[in-house]
């Protein structure tokens, strides 16, 4: 006997059949997903770490060398970890994969981007 995508299994014993019983949720639906929920969290850890780091180097240019790059970078890219993680549980994982690797992608190469252009606008 099926209800809503899980089945029932009896515990009883066959004197007293169909009074314990137990739903037991079916593994193959969750199984094939395992991949992409974790996929997309990846996504949301990247997009967020690299928006906190891009963020924290914009205040370190607005405010000048007086910001206290050590700290607040590692403060701002935890956070940002922690709220692409929120936003990854929020989207779920069949509209959060697409949107969080488009996301996370354009943040790296913009935040690799940067980092050469840093580099290269150094002298010697």
């Amino acid at each position: 006997m099926t209800e809503t995508g899980s089945r029932v299994v009896d515990l009883g014993d066959p004197a007293r059949s169909g009074q314990r019983a137990c739903y037991v949720s079916a593994v193959s639906d969750d199984a094939g997903n395992l991949g992409r929920r974790r996929a997309t969290t990846a996504f949301g850890w990247l997009a967020g770490g690299s928006l906190g780091l891009l963020a924290n180097y914009g205040l370190f240019l607005a405010v000048g060398p007086s910001w206290p790059v050590v700290p607040t970078t590692f403060a701002f890219f935890v956070a940002g970890c922690f709220g692409g993680m929120w936003a990854a549980d929020r989207l779920g994982h069949e509209r959060g994969f697409k949107i969080l690797g488009l996301t996370a992608g354009v943040l790296v190469a913009l935040a690799v981007t940067l980092v050469a252009a840093v580099f290269m606008s150094q002298p010697g």
